[in-house]
Order: structure tokens, then C-alpha cells, then sequence
């Protein structure tokens, strides 16, 4: 049987019982989606999984769209706080690669972030609000990867920008379908095991050796 583990997460500015709880439906919410995937994805279950009525959740989240929108949001900020830390000076291959590989460092950590965004992404094809959800992030995302790699001599020039919208879309193809594999088809080993172990290195100094040299 599924077994829920409920994580709680209060930010300042907002009242701690409203922020605990919205934080647990939250949290609860993604670790439904990472075991049912979005089909399977019910509004009653994730109330169940807290322990409060189908009424308290509906309070707070009073649509799935609305759920599902706070989930996105969750994982922005994530990826927000994994961008900040990745966008130190040097050359644009190494900037690439260090958001690559703090972005496996998250994948490692929260490997159902990966799997639950993936599942986001493909009802996303066939549902306009889910879609408009996620349309906004992943597209910061991908202007975070393309300010790591164009140059500020190419800003201005329009193959240089679309070399460079070229490989964002293949780094962050290559993130998410690793994500995706980590969960998928490697239960054997501990969630401990280095990731080395379970993806290919390799892959990211290749996307990292199409970036445009600095000199």
C-alpha cells in the first residue's frame, strides 16, 4: 500500500498552522503525483494522505489546477535557489557544466521532483491550464541556461542565440530525462549510491563542449 511521508516546510510572513498545512498538502500532493503520475491524481486522495477533509483541502486548493500550480511553484523556487548558485564568473562551458551538475546534485537529493515535473510536462500536451502553468518556468529555466553560455559579444547576434536556445533545450532535455531514468529504471541500488553510478558523466562536459569558446 502506498505510504505517505508528509514534509512540512513554513516560510516566514505567513501564519505558521496556514503555512504547515498548505506546506503538508503541498508536499503531500507531489509525492502522490510521483507515485500515480497525473492520471492517477485525485484531489480526495491527497486529503486523505494529510488527514483532513475533502472541504479543508478544497479551502486551500480549491482545483487541481490550483494544486498543481503550487507544486510548479514549489519546484521554481527550488530551481531558482539552484540558478543563483550556478551563475558565478568564468567561462561559459563551466558555468554549464556547474548547473548541470548542481542540478544532478538536486536530481540526487529530490529525485521525484524530476519524475513529478516530467508527469507535469505531459499532461501539459494535452491540457491548455497545466500547460500555461508550467510555460513560465521552464522558460526562465532555459533563459538562466542561455545567460550561463552566450557570450556579451554574441548578445546582439541572432546565431549565436539560437545556437545557444539550441543547447539550453538539449541541457535541460538531458536533466529531466535523467531525472526520469533515475526513478525509473534503477530501483536496486540506495538512494545514497553516488550518481555517478546511475547516468553518464560524459553527457554533460559533450553539451558543455558546444558552447561557443570565451576567446
Amino acid at each position: 500500500m502506498y505510504q505517505l511521508q508528509i514534509r512540512s516546510v513554513w516560510r516566514p510572513g505567513e501564519a505558521k498552522f496556514n503555512m504547515d498545512r498548505k506546506a503538508q498538502i503541498v508536499s503531500a500532493a507531489i509525492d502522490r503525483l510521483h507515485a500515480v503520475g497525473f492520471e492517477g491524481f485525485r484531489l480526495g486522495d491527497v486529503a486523505k494522505d494529510v488527514g483532513i477533509s475533502n472541504a479543508t483541502l478544497i479551502h486551500h486548493y480549491p482545483t487541481k489546477v490550483a494544486l498543481i500550480r503550487a507544486v510548479v511553484e514549489r519546484f521554481t523556487q527550488t530551481f531558482e535557489a539552484v540558478a543563483s548558485a550556478t551563475s558565478d564568473a568564468g567561462a561559459p562551458d563551466a558555468r554549464l557544466v556547474r548547473h548541470m551538475q548542481s542540478s544532478v546534485t538536486l536530481m540526487r537529493r529530490s529525485p521525484e521532483m524530476f519524475v513529478v515535473l516530467n508527469e507535469i510536462m505531459i499532461r501539459a500536451r494535452r491540457d491548455v491550464a497545466v500547460s500555461q502553468l508550467v510555460a513560465v518556468p521552464l522558460k526562465a529555466w532555459q533563459d538562466h541556461i542561455i545567460s550561463l553560455i552566450l557570450l556579451p559579444v554574441d548578445e546582439g547576434k541572432a546565431a549565436a542565440r539560437s545556437e545557444a536556445e539550441e543547447i539550453s533545450t538539449a541541457c535541460m532535455a538531458q536533466l529531466l530525462g535523467m531525472g526520469l531514468l533515475l526513478n525509473s529504471t534503477d530501483r536496486t541500488k540506495s538512494s545514497d549510491a553516488p550518481i555517478s553510478d546511475r547516468t553518464e558523466p560524459p553527457a554533460i562536459r559533450a553539451l558543455a563542449n558546444l558552447v561557443r569558446p570565451a576567446s
